[in-house]
């Protein structure tokens, strides 16, 4: 793919957001639950890793093709591509091209979770934003700032940093309380007082200071609401990515309630596997289109309400 692009992430998605969309369609094909339908799905044990790329990549676009009008952003997991080994990243990319023609206004988040020293992101960048063009990248902070500076070095991209995740373990390291000085407490509009807060609130307010050279968003899952809000309260116009709805438990109005700014935008609610996989039919692609049209309304409903 091209390594020059005129793709702007903070744009593309302001303009969905103008439309009133907030959903986030995750792309996270698991062979074992695709349905019979789909091209290439062999029930031999020999399968081959070609196989199954092949198999994700028709079951994937087809689900885009179904569901692109409706959608902010698509968001392809790499972790369920390099499953298939080099094969299933070759599919990402065709993927990932395919979105590109078909649905150039939607935004495509690469779920990689990225986060390393500074040299060995500069590779991540590369592949990412380069060659695959993708407009924005999920990474961990916990090799601060300056490491990131790669991906935070590019205006046109969006960096999308974890701050507290959707799964049952993820408190126990992102619920650790920590002292931040008087100052910090401060510029968030917290009592000094407190002396305490969970290390979650902790990085959302490092995130402030990146903002004045990046676009940047964050994810907290919907499983959380509470600390959802408070992230909402820290970063009052940051884009939230909230995992988490439906099969983990996370409801949806929660998520919007305490996800939306004061604009009324800025939850970028994902729907995740129930959605994915809401039929095993051949109509697979159309009922996961039904799937997103009624969130979709639901959301619209829940952020009127607000």
């Amino acid at each position: 793919m091209s390594t020059q692009s005129t793709r702007n992430a903070k744009e593309l998605l302001e303009a969905r957001y103008a439309e009133g969309k907030l959903i986030c369609l995750g792309l996270d094909p698991t062979y074992e639950k695709l349905p019979p339908s789909v091209l290439c799905r062999y029930d031999d044990p020999n399968v081959t890793d070609l196989q199954k790329a092949i198999a994700y990549l028709d079951f994937c676009i087809r689900i885009v093709d179904a569901t692109y009008d409706l959608v902010a952003a698509f968001k392809p997991n790499t972790a369920f591509f390099e499953a298939a080994g080099y094969e299933g990243y070759m599919m990402l990319e065709v993927l990932i091209q395919h979105i590109h023609r078909v649905a150039p206004d939607v935004v495509i988040v690469l779920d990689a979770k990225r986060g390393d020293i500074g040299k060995t992101n500069i590779g991540s960048v590369k592949y990412m934003f380069d060659r695959l063009d993708v407009d924005a990248v999920t990474v961990n902070p916990y090799f601060g700032g300056e490491a990131l500076s790669p991906f935070l070095e590019r205006p046109d991209k969006m960096v999308i940093v974890l701050v507290r995740t959707s799964n049952p373990g993820g408190a126990e390291f992102q619920n650790v309380m920590v002292s931040p000085s008087t100052s910090e407490l401060e510029a968030i509009g917290l009592d000094p007082n407190w002396g305490e807060i969970p290390l979650y609130q902790y990085v959302a307010m490092g995130i402030r200071s990146w903002q004045t050279q990046a676009t940047t968003a964050v994810v907290v899952g919907a499983t959380v609401p509470e600390p959802l809000h408070e992230t909402r309260l820290i970063l009052p116009e940051t884009t939230i990515l909230i995992p988490g709805v439906g099969t983990q438990g996370g409801k949806l109005e929660l998520a919007i309630q305490n996800g939306l700014t004061a604009a009324r935008n800025g939850a970028l609610v994902n729907a995740g596997s129930e959605g994915l996989y809401a039929s095993q039919g051949a109509d697979f692609a159309q009922q996961t289109r039904l799937y997103v049209v009624g969130m979709d309304q639901q959301a619209r409903q829940f952020a009127l309400a607000v």
